[in-house]
């Protein structure tokens, strides 16, 4: 039973929350809207050729001989869920690549001259580094010799997709335990 007399305390506090998901998708046109390690070497800058929105960002070793631009940023996701981003390469294909690695394990490549696509990994609770490289060959060059990244998504929750027999078998369940309800005109 409940005592309708007894105090209850109640404690609020923000540093507790946690957001559901954290986009970076460098609309305030600088790189401020997370902690990321930019190689000063070639850093990675802001383009307004982006997948979403005015800017994106791209690497900047663009006609360097054995160029690498690198940047990367280390995350602590606060649950098991997704990571995910947009990207594209614009240049010489299968010599200059676009590369994405977790924790220093490759996880996707881009090379050649392609449209914008959408990468999404899963990633358990705990520290993580994302790392984005375009690493480009001593000779040649085509397209705009980049890599472009946009809308990173830092981590996200999973979205639970339940079965149509669940689903049935909830509202079923919802239904039954309304009470009826009769209305004369």
């Amino acid at each position: 039973s409940i005592n309708e007399n007894a105090d209850v305390d109640v404690v609020w506090s923000w540093n507790k929350i946690i957001p559901e998901t954290i986009v970076v998708d460098f609309e305030t046109g600088n790189l401020n809207q997370a902690d990321f390690s930019n190689d000063m070497n070639a850093p990675w800058v802001i383009t307004n050729n982006a997948y979403e929105g005015n800017y994106a960002i791209k690497s900047s070793c663009e006609g360097l001989d054995n160029g690498k631009s690198i940047i990367e940023i280390t995350v602590d996701v606060p649950f098991d869920g997704k990571m995910s981003f947009y990207h594209r390469s614009s240049c010489e294909q299968f010599f200059d690549n676009g590369y994405f690695y977790i924790d220093g394990v490759q996880k996707a490549v881009a090379t050649g001259i392609t449209d914008w696509s959408y990468r999404e990994y899963t990633v358990k609770k705990g520290v993580h580094t994302y790392k984005w490289e375009y690493s480009k060959d001593a000779v040649d060059s085509a397209g705009e010799d980049a890599y472009f990244v946009d809308n990173i998504t830092l981590y996200k929750t999973f979205v639970a997709v339940a079965d149509s027999e669940s689903i049935s078998a909830a509202a079923r369940a919802l239904y039954i335990s309304q009470p009826a309800v009769s209305s004369e005109i």
